[in-house]
């Protein structure tokens, strides 16, 4: 269910109600960029079809 979120379409804030199914999913998204972003990382969402066709190979770390 994350993995579908990450790759869905960026909704406004005022969509994301708090008592709403996606607002946990949201916010710890927005957690780990807003974190990566102020350490100067860079970083990417992978799809599902992108870790099985061995994307992950390429990279050192990996959030789940």
């Amino acid at each position: 269910m994350l993995l579908s979120f990450v790759q869905g379409k960026e909704v406004r804030g005022a969509e994301i109600n708090q008592n709403g199914p996606l607002y946990d999913y949201f916010y710890s998204r927005q957690g780990i960029s807003w974190l990566l972003e102020e350490l100067l990382y860079q970083y990417d969402f992978l799809a599902p079809e992108q870790v099985m066709d061995g994307k992950l190979a390429s990279y050192k770390v990996l959030f789940m």
